[in-house]
């Protein structure tokens, strides 16, 4: 996989032939974002809905890279765990929520929050451990897309 960009829309492509609606598939968008406890805004790479489940997402080509942290910076793993509290979660809903009103995009609401990870390389067994509350989706050079097992496509 060459970047980001090309991994994002590999998986894109896979989640509309399973019924998705692909709200972010690009790396570096600012328009829905949520603010990290450091006070910097995080704005994920992909984020889709299907049937009241919102995924979503980073990605890195490296998959050992969603763990590193930079200088005063959270990796994307621990940023990603934030959107679960709710003081961060609920001001991302009602961002995705008016961005898929200015799309014109119907749906009958947000039920559930699923984040995850997506990458071009496997896991490592500890990255794997570390990671196991998380959905894993994996893009190989072969343009396959797989799912970790808890994923329901």
């Amino acid at each position: 996989m060459k970047d980001e960009s090309e991994l994002v829309a590999l998986v894109a492509e896979k989640f509309k032939l399973n019924g998705w609606v692909v709200i972010v598939s690009r790396p570096s968008q600012n328009r829905i974002y949520f603010i990290e406890s450091s006070g910097r805004r995080k704005a994920p790479d992909f984020i889709a809905l299907k049937q009241g489940r919102l995924f979503v997402a980073e990605a890195k080509c490296r998959s050992a890279d969603l763990f590193s942290a930079g200088r005063g910076r959270l990796s994307d793993v621990s940023s990603l765990r934030e959107l679960a509290l709710e003081s961060v979660g609920i001001p991302f809903l009602g961002r995705v929520a008016r961005r898929l009103a200015s799309l014109q995009i119907r749906h009958d609401g947000i039920e559930s929050m699923e984040i995850g990870l997506i990458a071009a390389s496997s896991l490592s067994r500890m990255h794997a451990d570390a990671s196991d509350d998380l959905m894993i989706i994996i893009a190989d050079a072969g343009a396959e897309v797989g799912a970790s097992a808890q994923f329901n496509w």
